[in-house]
């Protein structure tokens, strides 16, 4: 009797079924773990540029109410806002808004107060 794991003069040349399941497999398995590697680096990439892109928008933090804007360069406090927050969604830096609002007191802002955020139009 033969097994299926020897070789004989009628299978000379040819592999060992044992041996051809293990190739098999670990071919199978190489290939399993390219697609997995492949997936893995398209989520990444994904996600960078998914960051990339939202940290090359040059937008408000939070979309600003209509209110808040009574007349041009005028901006009116919102309740949550800080000096930070302001300027940010405003497109400037805290030490301008504070160039424009002379005499302000930023560690207590009231809702509704009045800040200027451009120049006032010279007549």
């Amino acid at each position: 009797m033969i097994w299926p794991n020897q070789s004989t003069e009628a299978n000379a040349g040819e592999l060992p079924l044992l041996e051809m399941r293990k190739r098999l497999a670990a071919s199978v398995t190489q290939s399993d773990v390219g697609r997995q590697r492949m997936r893995h680096f398209n989520i990444i990439f994904f996600l960078s540029a998914l960051l990339v892109a939202g940290c090359a928008a040059n937008k408000p933090v939070y979309p600003l109410p209509w209110t808040a804007f009574p007349e041009p360069g005028v901006y009116l406090v919102q309740p949550g806002d800080s000096a930070t927050l302001i300027a940010n969604n405003l497109c400037l830096s805290v030490e301008r808004l504070s160039t424009l609002n002379p005499g302000m007191n930023w560690s207590h802002l009231k809702i509704g107060q009045r800040l200027y955020y451009a120049s006032p139009p010279t007549k």
